[in-house]
């Protein structure tokens, strides 16, 4: 009895990988592709890893440390982030993007592309960007 394989790109590429390790090379490593920005989301207060990047794909890991649900809105706006409004909630003009809400513990990965200027980082569930929940950003 005769039997089929399909042997796959993935195979085939984790099979050269391992030859050249075995073989006393090392495996190229994948070409990483934009800036990954550490975003930490606590009660009420927004951390950043790098608060400068260049222009082009960004991505936000935002991790909610406090105790209670955030969001992270990303607002582009020539204004400082602690000037763009009062009340319970501020108006998102200039919005770029939003993770959803998260959730105490929870971990979120947002990738989007951004021309050159200033940005405002924000949480703006009720009260939180009155309490403090923002940041300044920058891409160059």
């Amino acid at each position: 009895m005769q039997t089929s394989r399909k042997v796959t790109a993935a195979a085939l590429a984790a099979f050269a990988a391992a030859a050249t390790t075995l073989a006393g090379g090392a495996a190229a490593a994948p070409v990483a592709t934009g800036t990954t920005v550490k975003v930490k989301e606590t009660d009420f207060k927004i951390a950043l890893s790098r608060a400068v990047v260049p222009a082009g794909k960004v991505t936000f890991v935002t991790g909610n440390h406090g105790k209670i649900l955030h969001e992270l809105v990303i607002l582009k706006t020539s204004r400082s982030a602690g000037t763009l409004g009062t009340g319970a909630r501020i108006k998102e003009t200039g919005q770029v993007a939003e993770t959803g809400d998260l959730r105490t513990g929870a971990i979120d990965s947002l990738t989007v592309k951004l021309a050159p200027g200033h940005y405002a980082l924000v949480c703006n569930l009720p009260g939180h960007y009155a309490a403090g929940m923002y940041t300044n950003f920058t891409v160059k």
